[in-house]
């Protein structure tokens, strides 16, 4: 009757964002998905340091003829200067595999590939996930000892507050 819902305060995060993250707290990675060790990320899909089982799949060929190419612009005298982004980890070559956060089997749900450093959801990516769309983080130690939650120097936690991710 009184009580009082829980703070949402879950932080999305790309696959970059997620391996500094876990660098931060001295941590890495996980080679598998931690189902049951809490900050809900079992609703969640959850990032993996495992590369994806099966290559991209090839974009399907033109149906239309192609149209010429439109007249290039003269480039102008000075380049504008791109904005500074931090420097992040890359998605490698191989892809990286995206886990179902309730999996004791480490059940694949799709693949981020190269190109796809902003994507931080699996919406329009896994089909046959009903739960929650964004994509959580989780870190490891160097013998694979989950971290969902971690102190600032990563060692385990209990406490809902020390999440990744948030909650």
């Amino acid at each position: 009757w009184n009580e009082v819902p829980e703070l949402n305060t879950f932080t999305a995060m790309t696959f970059g964002e997620t391996a500094e993250r876990c660098t931060d707290l001295g941590l890495e990675m996980c080679a598998q998905s931690c189902t049951l060790e809490g900050c809900k990320y079992n609703e969640h899909p959850v990032y993996s340091a495992l590369p994806c089982p099966s290559p991209p799949s090839s974009p399907p060929p033109p149906t239309s003829p192609s149209l010429p190419a439109p007249p290039s612009l003269p480039a102008p005298s000075t380049p504008p200067t791109p904005p500074t982004q931090p420097s992040l980890s890359p998605i490698p070559a191989d892809g990286i595999a995206v886990l179902a956060g309730d999996s004791d089997t480490d059940r694949v749900l799709f693949c981020l590939w190269p190109g796809d450093e902003a994507v931080n959801t699996s919406a329009g990516r896994a089909l046959q996930w009903t739960k929650r769309e964004l994509i959580a983080a989780q870190c490891c130690t160097s013998d694979g000892e989950c971290r969902r939650r971690a102190t600032s120097d990563g060692n385990a936690s209990a406490d809902n507050s020390d999440c990744v991710a948030g909650v």
